[in-house]
This record gives structure tokens, sequence and C-alpha cells, in this order.
């Protein structure tokens, strides 16, 4: 897949460090496929108790909308919200 969009952000979630990021992949539509673009956001979270390991969390969808659409980020947010986390030791 041919990527053409692709943003990192550091920030915080659930209270810890993280990298944010999105990005977006074009797509040739084809009887087989009727979406033009592959949108991608997540997260990812260093673990606290495991030296150089991490969690990717990933929230993606198909779409003729370059980009994630209101109702697209909507879903997606409420996703990242409702996850929990063991508590950090």
């Amino acid at each position: 897949m041919k990527q053409d969009h692709l943003h990192f952000n550091y920030t915080r979630f659930k209270g810890a460090v993280c990298l944010q990021y999105d990005a977006i992949f074009p797509l040739e539509k084809t009887s087989a496929n009727k979406f033009a673009h592959f949108n991608v956001k997540g997260y990812l979270l260093p673990l606290s108790n495991a030296k150089d390991a991490a969690v990717q969390i990933e929230f993606s969808n198909y779409s003729n909308t370059r980009g994630m659409t209101e109702e697209s980020s909507s879903l997606s947010e409420e996703f990242f919200e409702k996850l929990t986390f063991p508590k950090r030791q």
C-alpha cells in the first residue's frame, strides 16, 4: 500500500506519554474494491513494566473520503476513550 500522509504527535493517552499517529493510504478503485482510501488513527504506548516493549492500538476504515470523516473521528474517539488498561505498577 502506498502512503500519502503520515503524521506523528507526542501526547498523553490515559495518563501515559505516547505517540499518536494518523495515516492515509490511497487505493485503486476496482470492481473488487469500491473505496478510494484506507484511513488510520492510532496510538503507540510504551509498557511501563517491560523494557523495549509497547502496545499499538489502532482504528482504521476504508472510505471514499481522504482522511477520517467527522463520524469516523467520533467513533474512533469513543473507541479509544472506552479502553481500560491495568493499573501501572
